[in-house]
């Protein structure tokens, strides 16, 4: 599986490739009052306002830097089967995709309650990676304030 690896403070996480559309380079947001510290934004990606999250500020509550290497990756993020919306996540060190084998994925051992989106760790004699289950990056209710509103609209 191809996976795009990204950095929050000193370890690697990674996203799958089949769910991403593009990466871009960083941009300036529109701020979105009193939504969550992580969710950063709105970003025109070819004229649709898409919301963004900073995974860095979702997984250790300090904002990703502005660095070369910072990008906005645009997924497929299901709201429903069949049912895809494009989302933006700000990650830093998100230049370069690996191939990750199925046999070196390991469960985490554990279940954090605030962080279901942590998946599984893929290692290698270098380093390890672990994945963003995307599908559990944000609470019903954050889902519903990102994209329903937006579908009353269109």
């Amino acid at each position: 599986m191809l996976v795009l690896q990204f950095r929050v403070g000193g370890d690697y996480y990674g996203l799958e490739g089949r769910t991403i559309i593009e990466v871009a380079p960083l941009v300036t947001l529109r701020s979105i009052p009193h939504a969550a510290a992580y969710v950063t934004g709105l970003f025109n990606y070819r004229g649709r306002l898409v919301p963004v999250i900073d995974l860095s500020a979702l997984l250790i509550a300090v904002p990703s830097r502005s660095l070369m290497s910072t990008r906005i990756v645009l997924v497929n993020y299901e709201l429903a089967p069949g049912t895809p919306k494009i989302l933006g996540l700000i990650a830093e060190g998100a230049t370069e995709v690996i191939s990750c084998d199925h046999k070196r994925m390991q469960s985490p051992g554990m279940a954090i309650e605030g962080a279901p989106y942590l998946g599984k760790i893929w290692v290698d004699e270098r380093k390890s990676l672990q994945l963003i289950d995307l599908p559990k990056i944000m609470p019903a209710e954050l889902r519903t304030a990102l994209f329903a509103a937006r579908e009353e609209i269109s």
